[in-house]
């Protein structure tokens, strides 16, 4: 899975309060100021619908800015609990479901104390057609039955609402990169479907391409804001077919994201694009890599270790901008 889908609500504030930051009673009615704490929590709640992505992320990427670095791997991590969840034992009986129930399956997997209630199990059936042998070898991997993809889950603790200035709804689904375009076909339907939809982003970590220049466009026009988390040396990113982009113009960059520069005849265009091969990026990008943080994946050859979660965390978390290199590269061994 690779993503995190917030549908977030505004909120009106009536004090300051949260979570995560230690807020001293500093304020003195003679200085007129806020604590440390104070002014933290004050940041994040009035930039959170440019965190969520209303102009599009820009000036918070490179560099990356710090409030929205903490929200990315919070994000993250809800991520990453539905992979905690998942039962993957296939000789299991309850393979492919959660093992935990609703009301502590946060706690229970280790992520307590977020200030969220998982409110809904999402579950979703492959059409895939298995080979006939597998019936025996593998009974639950044939199974036609649906399978435990996700869950969504609402923020309902007061002092976390205060602190993102916001009520938030969490969208989160499991599955090697099949997630993150799940994530961006979710919110397309949400914006499209209902027209007083609140401010609905995604947050995908090592996704596929999904869609065409259409399909772009069509997310454009609806509002949706997508930003990508993208691992330079992850395939699954590169993949499925190829670009057409005007505006990459440096090779080097071509060759890593498989773009088609756009000088060739329009005919030519037409007829690579009727292949159904063209795909367009949607939303925005945050590109990082493996090779620059963690030369040690890299060097290993670990193509698997690039599109691990826990890597894109690592990468996110020592990320400060383009062509910055840590003096000496982190450990993603652990």
């Amino acid at each position: 899975m690779r993503l995190v889908l917030p549908i977030s609500k505004c909120f009106k504030l009536s004090k300051l309060g949260a979570r995560r930051f230690k807020i001293t009673s500093s304020w003195n009615p003679g200085f007129n100021h806020y604590s440390v704490g104070d002014r933290e929590v004050a940041e994040l709640r009035d930039k959170w619908m440019e965190f969520q992505g209303i102009k599009n992320w820009e000036g918070l990427l490179d560099p990356l800015d710090d409030d929205l670095r903490k929200e990315i791997l919070r994000y993250g991590e809800f991520v990453e609990a539905v992979c905690r969840c998942f039962d993957f034992d296939m000789s299991s009986p309850t393979y492919a479901t959660c093992l935990y129930p609703k009301s502590s399956m946060l706690t229970d997997c280790g992520l307590d104390k977020t200030g969220y209630k998982v409110v809904k199990n999402l579950y979703g059936t492959s059409v895939v057609q298995m080979p006939r042998w597998t019936k025996k070898t593998f009974p639950n991997l044939a199974s036609p039955q649906s399978s435990w993809i996700g869950y969504v889950a609402v923020c309902d603790d007061d002092k976390e609402i205060s602190r993102l200035g916001r009520h938030d709804v969490v969208i989160a689904y499991r599955g090697h990169s099949l997630g993150a375009a799940l994530a961006t076909l979710t919110v397309y339907d949400i914006t499209t479907k209902f027209s007083n939809a609140p401010i609905v982003s995604v947050v995908s970590f090592g996704g596929p391409r999904v869609g065409n220049k259409s399909f772009r466009c069509q997310l454009e026009k609806s509002g949706t804001n997508v930003l990508r988390i993208v691992n330079s040396d992850d395939l699954v990113t590169k993949v499925p077919g190829f670009v057409i982009h005007d505006n990459i113009d440096d090779v080097a960059e071509r060759e890593t994201t498989h773009v088609a520069s756009t000088r060739m005849p329009s005919w030519l265009q037409k007829c690579m694009e009727d292949t159904q091969w063209v795909y367009a990026e949607v939303g925005k990008e945050l590109r990082l890599s493996s090779k620059d943080l963690c030369p040690q994946i890299i060097n290993k050859g670990n193509v698997a270790t690039c599109h691990d979660l826990k890597t894109y965390l690592h990468l996110v978390d020592n990320f400060v901008k383009v062509e910055h290199k840590r003096e000496k590269p982190i450990d993603c061994s652990g």
